[in-house]
């Protein structure tokens, strides 16, 4: 008697665990369906102008600035670049006299830089100073 109620207690088992994974395989398979949901919907086809005149927030007249600025002057350090917004644009200059910080130019330019708009380079030689860059200006420089 032991063994029959051992073998159908294994078989019992054996249906609870097939149960479950077959409950963890949905809930698996429900999550991959909304993130595919998710990510379809962020990949909406659009066009994206570049007319600095019709921006709005101060943060994307400043982006303009910046990118202005380092196609004017590439190679150009980042507290050089700093000064270089604070004295020639005029959004920049207005941010500067308000509040008297230029943490917020910094971290557009960082925030640039990570999403690869503008580029981080070293010179060979000078690994104390960082330099930026446009991507097409890039070429200017390679041997």
């Amino acid at each position: 008697m032991s063994i029959d109620s051992d073998v159908s207690q294994d078989n019992q088992n054996n249906e609870n665990q097939q149960e479950n994974t077959t409950i963890t395989k949905n809930k698996q398979e429900e999550k991959k369906n909304k993130q595919k949901s998710s990510k379809s919907k962020k990949d909406e086809d659009f066009i994206v102008l570049d007319i600095p005149d019709k921006l709005e927030t101060l943060k994307g007249r400043i982006i303009n600035c910046i990118i202005d600025t380092i196609k004017r002057k590439p190679l150009i350090k980042e507290k050089d670049l700093v000064l270089e917004l604070v004295f020639n644009c005029e959004q920049a200059r207005k941010f500067y006299e308000e509040n008297h910080e230029t943490q917020y130019f910094r971290f557009l330019i960082h925030d640039l830089a990570k999403k690869k708009k503008i580029l981080k380079v070293k010179l060979k030689g000078d690994e104390k100073h960082t330099y930026y860059i446009l991507p097409e200006q890039l070429n200017m420089f390679k041997k």
